[in-house]
């Protein structure tokens, strides 16, 4: 690419051209790019806005995606450039975050165009626009700062160092020392994010587990709803996920004979803060985007006809992927299929006999890894949904059982990767019997199916616990665990499908799943 020295020389013209075309390889190897699996047919430029940075050349373009076949995508890309040694360092050590080089008119050396979200200066000044609350107009488009929390409480305008999060992948966060952190949504899609309305609800309902919304990031374009640039979270001290603090808890019960009793202690008040958020969520609501509803019969219906479907497409993964398996999953699956009448009578029961049941927004993907773990207490975060799911879809009512299912099969799942990871470290002492010994130790394996089990126990008491006293869930004991039973089939086929496809030597997790539920443990 060429510029006679002008940076929005780059977005017009020829060179505009050159650069959608580069764009198609950029974009393609992102990790935040959703649809991989699909051939790029072009790459487009539909929105340049211009954004006012001090000391900074930036611009958020939202980049056109057309595929050989099925809809295009967009994704947003704020790009800018760096010249000289801090240019030639950016591209040698963070080449990921190069888009191209570009020569420019009367300079030796070319000034590299990249993303923005990789480099401090333009960090900075992204934090400045939020702070300001300010209205762009851009080239068909308006990009609107919007303040959500005003005044105390709100987002603190000193500048502060920005920290990049590079494990991310669907979306791009930074965070501002301890201010806040500010979600880039890659994937622009029309209508607001289902992490910036949960967000703004919550907030302003005054739920207190979950990070405060402070300011939303929108593109308004004729004719569309507003889509979801980004949304700035108050910062929340943590000491890290759930997932992480739960694999160190049980790997500590372990080594430490008396912390076996706290193992799973922790799960009894992160249950009472999904009790407490789902109780948010069913209280009457003059937005109809909240406002609960009954579950009608035509839903479970095909709520039923659905997890069925997905039952038959597992079994024929299951075939298809057989050379891959491990012959104890596959001797396991064979049983589970000649069970079909159990799996009917699971979603009969669900259909017909629940009784009344509501369904309202929820959390729609939450697990050990969408909890942080801050002191003593624990913090509900990422309200997007299952990423694979159709933006409509992951906006929709459905139980709060969705995300108790959620709960439970992460805790076995935390229960297994405990225990092989362990084995996996088995060369060592810590678990071989000692040349002096009478007898071995507990091994991994039963010592994590025993907290799994506890763990499981103790979350349920205290879900139920807190949430009947809050009158989410029916009054019926009998209705509660029928609609438990059916999200938990649900949840098990879903990782089913994925383990199949993706992680054949876990299998097993979700077929332990689909054992349990069958045999009413």
């Amino acid at each position: 690419m060429h510029s006679q020295g002008s940076f929005d020389e780059l977005f017009s013209g020829a060179s505009r051209g050159e650069l959608e075309a580069r764009l198609r390889d950029y974009i393609e190897p992102r990790r935040w790019f959703r649809s991989k699996a699909r051939a790029i047919a072009a790459t487009s430029l539909d929105h340049v806005v211009s954004l006012p940075v001090e000391g900074r050349e930036m611009v958020l373009t939202v980049v056109g995606v057309r595929f050989d076949e099925g809809p295009g995508e967009q994704y947003v890309l704020p790009l800018t450039w760096v010249k000289g040694d801090a240019g030639d360092h950016l591209a040698r050590t963070r080449p990921h975050l190069v888009v191209g080089a570009v020569t420019v008119s009367g300079e030796e050396r070319p000034r590299w165009l990249i993303d923005a979200l990789g480099e401090r200066h333009a960090l900075e000044g992204l934090f400045g626009l939020v702070a300001r609350g300010v209205t762009i107009e851009g080239d068909g488009c308006v990009l609107r700062f919007r303040p959500v929390v005003d005044g105390p409480g709100g987002l603190d305008p000193t500048p502060v160092e920005p920290r990049p999060i590079e494990s991310e992948q669907s979306n791009t966060s930074i965070v501002y020392g301890e201010s806040c952190i500010v979600k880039i949504v890659r994937k622009l899609e029309e209508g607001a994010a289902p992490d910036l309305e949960m967000g703004e609800f919550l907030t302003r309902a005054g739920y207190a587990s979950t990070p405060r919304l402070l300011a939303a990031i929108e593109l308004v374009r004729q004719g569309a709803e507003p889509g979801t640039v980004g949304a700035a979270h108050a910062f929340v001290p943590n000491e890290g996920d759930a997932w992480t603090f739960a694999l160190a808890t049980i790997a500590r019960s372990w080594t430490v004979p008396a912390s076996g009793d706290r193992a799973w202690a922790f799960v009894g008040p992160l249950a009472r803060r999904v009790a407490e958020l789902h109780a948010v969520l069913a209280s009457p609501a003059p937005d109809p985007r909240f406002s609960p509803e009954p579950i009608a019969k035509a839903e479970r219906e095909a709520l039923g006809l659905a997890v069925e479907a997905s039952i038959a497409r597992a079994w024929a993964l299951a075939d298809e992927r057989a050379a891959r398996l491990p012959a104890e999953a596959i001797d396991r699956l064979h049983a589970l299929r000649a069970r079909g009448k159990a799996y009917r009578d699971c979603i009969a029961r669900f259909v017909d006999g629940a009784g009344p049941a509501v369904k309202t927004r929820v959390h729609g993907d939450l697990h050990l890894g969408q909890v942080l773990v801050s002191g003593h207490d624990f913090v509900l975060i990422d309200f997007e949904g299952e990423p694979a799911r159709p933006l409509a879809a992951r906006k929709a009512k459905r139980s709060p059982f969705v995300d108790v299912a959620g709960m439970l099969r992460s805790l076995h799942y935390a229960s297994v990767a405990a225990w092989r990871a362990a084995d996996a470290a088995s060369a060592s002492s810590s678990w071989s019997r000692s040349p002096s010994s009478s007898s071995s130790p507990p091994q991994p394996r039963s010592l994590a199916e025993a907290w799994h089990e506890a763990a499981r126990r103790e979350f349920l008491r205290a879900y139920v616990e807190a949430a009947r006293a809050r009158t989410v869930l029916p009054a019926d004991e009998a209705a509660s665990d029928v609609l438990l039973r059916f999200y938990l089939l649900e949840k098990c086929v879903y990782e089913l499908h994925y383990e199949l496809n993706n992680r054949p030597d876990w299998v097993t997790i979700p077929v332990f799943g689909l054992e349990s539920i069958l045999e009413g443990s």
